[in-house]
């Protein structure tokens, strides 16, 4: 806050003369606040085996998978390539722009679509009532006799 209001009173208005000015104020600045470390030792601690910093240092989304496997996010649709057990998967969005499809810790192999896969279309079989003669067996055509459209409701 303090460095805009010291540009302010020194009448710096071009990107140059703010970053000579900068140098000088850092040091002054520093030097007025700088305060020493109680012990010259080195207190960093090493990162623990297994952990992968990337995991924490990410924007993650949770997201529902569709029946067809698919997920979107912002507007874009992704299809899962592999079977998921999962409702619920949390996308995460990388520092170096890599983009992760996570489940239970696993990533998931995905690929970019332009649209939703279309479902196939059901087919619903012709259902024979179960004991009901077939056609050919039937005994009012041994006989002779035609049957109406709806001989099976007869047969019993």
């Amino acid at each position: 806050d303090r460095l805009v209001k010291e540009m302010r009173l020194r009448g710096i208005a071009s990107k140059d003369e703010a970053n000579i000015f900068l140098k000088s104020f850092l040091q002054a600045f520093n030097k007025k606040f700088r305060v020493s470390a109680a012990s010259g030792a080195d207190m960093h601690t090493p990162l623990p085996r297994g952990l992968d910093l990337d995991d924490y240092l990410c924007i993650k989304t949770n997201r529902v998978v569709k029946n067809d496997n698919t997920v979107s996010l912002n507007g874009k649709l992704f299809q899962i390539e592999e079977p998921v057990n999962a409702t619920h998967v949390e996308f995460q969005e990388r520092i170096d722009g890599r983009l992760l499809i996570k489940t239970a810790g696993r990533s998931l192999r995905y690929t970019g679509i332009k649209q939703a896969p279309k479902p196939a279309k059901k087919v619903k079989p012709r259902m024979q009532r179960e004991g009901a003669p077939q056609k050919s067996t039937h005994p009012w055509i041994k006989l002779g006799i035609k049957p109406k459209k709806n001989w099976w409701a007869y047969a019993y």
